[in-house]
């Protein structure tokens, strides 16, 4: 595996152990991640550089701007627009209410921001952030902060309603590793993210529910809740 350079990934984030092993596996290698959707291909690359949290630059030949004006202004949060030769033309079967269009840019309802060196940070879809305690809260990116403990192989995170916050999350963790409990988590989240995306609970499954597509199911998770 000496020999190997570059290792590219895309569909997913890396979790902190699957990087783990890329590092072990591939000593020489630098590993560069994908950030696109289905409807977009490549929006953004990152690479040994890009500081946790980002998903890079945009790709070559990819334009990326935060809201549906004209000028992106650093740390701004909106929806991410994209225009590029990549992009798909429409749906051949059915539609998405948050993949939408202005002139030659086109958004799938991802909500982000840019920092001042002009890498993108991706917060989560615009349907999946709630308000918590008037906070607003994205359950993509807790997942994401949760998913870079080592020795957590599949997170969830789904909202509950709460009398007093409006929501809370609600986080399940699929993890061969028995020494991995909920302060671990509580932690990450509170030093990662702030106190109003700290899980108020935190539920261990030996499989997560998952749709044909791969993709978790969170209504299957909801139904667990019965929420």
């Amino acid at each position: 595996f000496n020999t190997v350079t570059h290792v590219f990934c895309g569909g997913g984030e890396l979790t902190g152990s699957l990087r783990s092993e890329l590092n072990t596996f591939f000593s020489n290698a630098i590993t560069y991640e994908f950030y696109g959707a289905s409807e977009t291909s490549f929006i953004t690359i990152s690479d040994l550089n890009t500081p946790s949290g980002s998903v890079g630059r945009p790709y070559p030949g990819v334009d990326v701007r935060i809201g549906d004006g004209q000028a992106t202004v650093p740390f701004e949060v909106g929806e991410i627009w994209v225009r590029s030769p990549f992009l798909f033309d429409a749906y051949e079967v059915g539609e998405s209410q948050d993949t939408r269009r202005i002139g030659s840019y086109l958004t799938v309802g991802e909500m982000g921001y840019f920092d001042d060196d002009g890498r993108l940070f991706v917060l989560g879809r615009k349907n999946r952030m709630i308000t918590v305690a008037d906070n607003n809260v994205f359950l993509d990116e807790i997942e994401r902060t949760i998913g870079t403990i080592f020795g957590i192989d599949h997170c969830a995170v789904i909202a509950k309603k709460d009398d007093r916050r409006g929501h809370v999350p609600v986080c399940f963790v699929q993890s061969g590793d028995t020494s991995i409990d909920k302060e671990a988590i509580v932690s990450r989240c509170r030093l990662g993210l702030g106190s109003h995306s700290v899980p108020r609970e935190v539920h261990f499954v030996t499989e997560m529910p998952l749709l044909l597509s791969g993709k978790l199911d969170y209504l299957a998770l909801h139904n667990r809740l019965g929420v």
